[in-house]
């Protein structure tokens, strides 16, 4: 939100500073529109800071992983058994090299 209004403000500033810019006048004036425009461009820099803040703020949205898929039970005793198969032949294999 503080991004997305950051946005707003330096763009609507630069807009004024660049039609401030862009009119013709007498020289009498057109100081006085220079410092219009210098307005303008304070409030584009102002919405960049605005904008900075809230990028530092916001930071990156990241998500927490998702959490792994549990196994059926059916699967889960299936692997269990596997394991301590393989456990049991390993040790069946130290013993006959001993």
């Amino acid at each position: 939100m503080v991004k997305s209004v950051g946005l707003v403000v330096g763009l609507g500033g630069a807009l004024y500073a660049v039609q401030a810019l862009m009119v013709s006048a007498d020289a009498s004036i057109e100081v006085f529109l220079f410092v219009i425009a210098g307005g303008g461009a304070l409030i584009a820099v102002l919405g960049g800071l605005i904008y900075g803040l809230g990028a530092l703020l916001g930071g990156a949205k990241t998500s927490a992983p998702p959490a792994p898929l549990a196994m059926p039970s059916e699967q889960q005793q299936l692997r269990d058994s596997q394991d301590y198969l393989h456990g049991l032949g390993q040790e069946d294999d130290t013993a006959a090299k001993s």
